[in-house]
């Protein structure tokens, strides 16, 4: 498995840098696996357009009420559909080759559906792709966890980034220490590397446009960590020793 790392080694030039101190390496570590597919969810809009704002209104509150029977009617329960607020848009905008401009409202409502009974999923989903009223609709599948498959799948990534760390470190002479910090979600800056912490995520894929009438059975998921590890060379033997405490300044 190819891993993405990267090998620093950043004396520190300047107190309070968000850059840990001393000798370091960050790797992610990966696991993939195949889930069995047990829920899906659809988003997807119900769209309507007037000269007139109480035209334009009703004609997506009517379309909104055919939604939502054509959904119950497939037998999804109430619980699992979320309709957003309708939103109003007054737009203005002069056509090509037109010398006035065109003003009409625009609403639109959002629906998510949620799929538990994954049997009724090409049958619903054929009706509202089929329906005149529906826009803009996507579809995610879901696997079945549990805590159990999670731990398994962490201790798999945490190894995978153990034995990265290692090959790196053992490649430049070096050797890793203790784990500095880790992540299950990738950090949009360095710094935030320093002791943040985040909670996991729930694996998902979105279905391919040529199959989306189709439920799959098995949902593929990479699962990885993001883990800072201490060099444990002479240079960093004494932030080693006193838990995590910043080395010497180096020059």
């Amino acid at each position: 498995m190819k891993i993405l790392a990267l090998f620093l080694v950043i004396p520190t030039l300047l107190c309070g840098s968000p850059i840990p101190d001393f000798p370091f390496l960050y790797v992610v570590g990966q696991v993939y696996e195949e889930f069995p597919t047990k829920s899906a969810k659809m988003t997807f809009s119900v769209q309507a357009e007037s000269e007139k704002a109480e035209e334009g209104e009703r004609v997506l509150k009517d379309a909104s009420k055919l939604i939502m029977k054509m959904i119950r009617d497939t037998g999804v329960k109430d619980a699992e559909i979320d309709a957003s607020e309708v939103r109003k848009h007054r737009v203005s905008e002069k056509p090509f080759n037109e010398e006035q401009r065109q003003v009409y409202y625009s609403f639109t409502q959002q629906f998510i559906v949620k799929i538990s009974d994954l049997k009724i999923y090409p049958t619903l989903t054929e009706k509202l792709i089929g329906s005149n009223e529906v826009s803009s609709f996507d579809s995610e599948f879901f696997p079945e966890t549990s805590p159990e498959i999670t731990m398994r799948l962490r201790k798999a990534a945490f190894k995978d980034a153990k034995d990265n760390a290692n090959g790196l470190a053992e490649a430049s002479g070096e050797k890793i220490g203790r784990i500095h910090s880790a992540s299950e979600v990738t950090y949009e800056e360095m710094g935030r590397l320093m002791g943040e912490t985040r909670g996991g995520f729930l694996p998902s894929s979105a279905a391919g446009r040529d199959k989306v009438y189709e439920v799959p059975p098995t949902v593929p998921h990479f699962f990885q960590v993001f883990v800072l590890y201490r060099l444990a060379g002479p240079d960093n033997a004494k932030s080693e020793q006193d838990g995590g405490g910043k080395g010497e300044q180096r020059r």
